[in-house]
């Protein structure tokens, strides 16, 4: 316990030291509560009645001091830094799958195209039963992932059960170096509209659009979708640099302030661009931020090009990681951002929040109006609002408790398990036949729509049975299951759209992983379809930029 103590005191000084480097106003004041905290640590871990865990003390201490800021100002363990890391540079050594729970095992959730796990046989679906000889026992799946992982080249063994297959498989691989591409997927929709989509600005993530740029435009390209949603940002490095592609040399994409001088900056466009005429629309929705909502604002802001979908996170903050001892790392808020109109786009105000500890919002009475270059009205205080709002697709909660129950997932492995040969994408279908098919498979999973009036149901059930009244009510409340389930019916009806699309994009991700699911995207996506025929009518198009004189 003593070598653990001593441990985190290391850590309160490492945390000390980059105060005190940072910033010397209050030098005193740190000071004299860091002595007080650690006077009080080494009591506590000394003369508590009960065994004391020190690194368990100090995380809660940690944690609940940084949960009085915002929620981007995190402490991270050493291998918490190692996961920002992978983030940051987009690689890592693994399997190449990701895993999630289901029915408390282990599944795999997605294998990527062309590294070990797929080389390997596995497929979506599978069930890990062992890793290494270990067989699989109350870890969570954020354990097992850790497991996953290692070294590239050390050897690793795995034992899974396959739905449809009789017996379990074992197959040992090595394990390899993966790169998460930070753009999983690029094409032509049409002859002369090109598709981009980024999920991540990672260190690669300019030259990896620069590269599908070149490859589109080679396959004569004349208009660009760029894809930001879903993008929860990255290297502020990087979102320059893309909007860079796109923009003079020298133009001005975002600025920076806070509360150190250094940190205050003005970033511009330092290489030659890829292409500064092509018309280029940027989808965005609620996943898209941070870095994203800089490279939508100031293409925005700069009249450079159209903003469709729906409102954007609104993450206005700029974080740093600081390295600490043992490998930790303090990623902390250093500034704000502001896109070439001078606009801040951050939606939440966590430095003035209210009395039950909730950041306050903006209120749009109380939003600021800026102007685009060309005259166009926008506004700060609540992300990037679209030139062209678009909503998302509102799902129902029948289809939404499918999803949360694992059910299409699940019945898409069966599809794709009932045989050996991979769909043809080109004509590939569900049938009415598949559907019904599917609705017997719910309903064979006692399948329950979770609502609010199913959740009453269940209360009362257990209430009836609590109160000994479960004899006298249990036929009203089997009526009232039995109607529930003939509701279902009738859901499954109105949704039989949403859910034929779902399934259809859920067994071709499966057999065809993420270039399938963008292959069917581009094809079907409501938002990348009203983009391109936009991009197409270029009377439509140039009238929204025009410049105001």
């Amino acid at each position: 316990m003593k070598s653990k103590s001593n441990k985190i005191y290391i850590i309160v000084a490492a945390i000390a030291f980059v105060v005190f480097s940072g910033f010397r106003t209050d030098y005193f004041e740190i000071s004299k509560q860091l002595d007080i905290f650690a006077t009080l640590f080494k009591e506590l871990n000394i003369y508590y009645v009960d065994d004391t865990d020190p690194d368990e003390l100090m995380h809660e201490a940690i944690n609940s001091m940084l949960a009085t800021l915002d929620p981007y100002t995190t402490f991270m363990t050493e291998d918490e830094a190692e996961g920002f890391q992978i983030h940051t540079l987009g690689e890592y050594a693994g399997i190449g799958a990701s895993i999630r729970l289901i029915d408390n095992e282990i599944v795999i959730a997605q294998v990527y195209e062309g590294f070990a796990a797929e080389k390997a046989g596995i497929r979506s679906g599978d069930i890990l039963l062992e890793i290494d000889g270990k067989k699989i026992n109350n870890q969570n799946s954020s354990e097992i992932s850790s497991t996953l992982k290692g070294s590239v080249n050390s050897q690793v063994e795995i034992k899974y059960k396959r739905i449809g297959v009789k017996n379990p498989i074992t197959v040992k691989f090595s394990r390899e170096k993966i790169i998460v591409n930070a753009v999983p997927f690029s094409g032509m929709i049409n002859q002369e509209v090109g598709y981009i989509t980024l999920n991540s600005f990672s260190r690669k993530a300019t030259k990896e659009v620069s590269l599908a740029f070149d490859n589109l435009k080679s396959e004569g390209m004349k208009y660009l979708v760029f894809d930001l949603r879903g993008n929860p940002g990255g290297l502020l490095s990087q979102a320059v640099e893309i909007s860079g592609l796109f923009l003079p040399r020298k133009t001005f994409v975002v600025e920076t302030k806070g509360k150190i001088k250094e940190w205050n900056k003005k970033y511009v466009t330092k290489h030659r661009p890829k292409d500064t005429d092509i018309p280029i629309v940027i989808l965005t929705d609620f996943g898209t931020a941070s870095a994203s909502e800089i490279v939508a604002g100031a293409l925005q802001d700069l009249d450079r090009a159209v903003i469709m979908g729906s409102r954007t996170f609104g993450k206005g903050l700029v974080q740093q990681p600081r390295s600490l001892s043992y490998g930790t790392k303090l990623k902390i808020t250093i500034a704000k951002y502001y896109t070439p109109s001078g606009r801040c786009i951050q939606s939440k105000d966590y430095f003035h929040k209210d009395k039950n500890g909730r950041p306050n919002v903006i209120p749009d009475s109380l939003r600021t109006e800026f102007s685009t270059r060309g005259g166009r009205v926008v506004f700060d205080g609540a992300g990037i609002e679209p030139d062209i709002k678009v909503e998302d697709e509102e799902l129902s909660s029948f289809v939404i408790s499918m999803i949360n129950q694992n059910l299409l997932f699940q019945y898409s492995v069966e599809y794709c398990n009932k045989t050996e040969e991979k769909i043809d994408l080109a004509n590939f279908e569900i049938l009415e036949k598949d559907l019904n098919d599917f609705e017997k498979y719910i309903n064979n999973k006692n399948f329950v729509n979770e609502t609010k009036l199913t959740d009453k149901l269940t209360e009362f059930k257990e209430l009836a049975v609590k109160e000994k009244m479960i004899s006298k009510l249990g036929k009203t409340i089997t009526d009232l299951e039995e109607k529930l389930k003939k509701g279902n019916h009738e859901m499954f009806a109105n949704d039989s759209n949403i859910i034929k699309k779902i399934l259809e994009l859920s067994v071709i991700n499966n057999d065809h992983h993420e270039k399938g699911r963008y292959l069917y995207n581009i094809k079907n996506d409501k938002l990348i379809i009203q983009a391109s025929n936009f991009l197409q009518n270029k009377s439509k198009y140039n009238e929204l930029l025009v410049l105001k004189k």
